[in-house]
């Protein structure tokens, strides 16, 4: 054989770049593979959930308590940790979800579904792209919380986000609150701005909230230390949070000084008051800041050369 056939038929190994464009074919379609996974299983759960007559007592149980606490005025009444159909995040995130009521509730859970889908497909692309056998355990992760109907998905674009405009982090603190101390981050990389960015957001969208719906904000502050004590629960992980936390941190502050920021999602796991299986999902934020480009922030700055 030629040399001049050689090189029509054997491009790339003659030259490595001509490789390059088949690699990013390949990896587009590996990232689709995961995408319809994590889209059909998700929305097969949630289209389950509506039609079974008895419900499935966790499918799209979480978006139900969402949706309902759209339309009450009473948000706290029932509020106990473990307890089915309590609603357990700050009155900010209630009126976030305000304008839900004004949904039917089959439109509202598949349309919660589906913000959940994109922000777990936008989570994994990277990670599927470069390791196809990826998109199994991280679509399951998807799919358990997506089908659960909570927001854990949804936090964890939060976190990756919040790497990038600290003010995300609002969002984390005004629901599941203790995986705020994430936030130690910034503390540990001595980002001041960055924490102090992530601080006033916070502050000010209670402060705007509370202007409209005090009373519950005192409510929720009587609830949170209410359910402050441990109680047993069936179904959770269940390690003691002063075994967790400390370890969280630690993690958070080696992650920190080691320009490791996909530790933070799983740091925000142990960090959770009640780590449900579907709350792995926070996972998906580790994935992405694997895989994905780095946070804008530079390396940390008492890191030796």
């Amino acid at each position: 054989m030629s040399t001049e056939q050689r090189m029509v038929e054997e491009p790339a190994r003659l030259d490595p770049q001509a490789s390059r464009p088949l690699e990013r074919i390949r990896e587009g379609i590996r990232a689709r593979e995961g995408t319809v996974v994590i889209g059909l299983g998700a929305l097969l759960l949630v289209l389950v959930a509506q039609l079974r007559e008895p419900a499935v007592p966790w499918l799209t149980w979480d978006a139900r308590v969402y949706w309902e606490a759209s339309l009450t005025t009473d948000l706290y009444a029932e509020a106990r940790v473990g307890a089915l159909g309590a609603y357990l995040y700050s009155p900010a995130f209630a009126q976030l979800l305000a304008p839900a009521g004004l949904l039917p509730w089959f439109a509202f859970v598949f349309g919660w579904a589906a913000l959940s889908m994109a922000v777990a497909v936008a989570l994994v692309r990277d990670a599927v792209a470069r390791h196809r056998w990826l998109w199994l355990p991280l679509a399951t992760l998807a799919i358990l919380d997506i089908g659960a109907g909570n927001v854990n998905v949804i936090l964890a674009g939060a976190i990756v986000v919040g790497f990038r405009w600290p003010g995300a982090w609002a969002l984390v603190v005004l629901t599941k609150v203790t995986p705020g101390l994430g936030l130690a981050w910034f503390a540990v990389r001595r980002e001041w701005r960055n924490l102090a960015v992530a601080a006033g957001v916070t502050l000010l969208v209670i402060g705007l909230s509370a202007a409209f719906e005090l009373t519950s904000w005192a409510e929720w502050m009587t609830m949170l230390a209410s359910n402050a004590t441990p109680v047993q629960l069936h179904g959770d992980i269940a390690v003691p949070a002063h075994v967790r936390f400390p370890v969280a941190l630690l993690l958070v502050a080696w992650g920190a000084r080691t320009d490791r920021a996909w530790v933070v999602p799983i740091a925000c796991v142990l960090l959770l008051p009640v780590i449900w299986p579907n709350a792995l999902a926070l996972l998906l934020g580790s994935a992405a800041l694997f895989y994905g480009p780095p946070p804008r922030s530079g390396r940390f700055e008492g890191r030796a050369a």
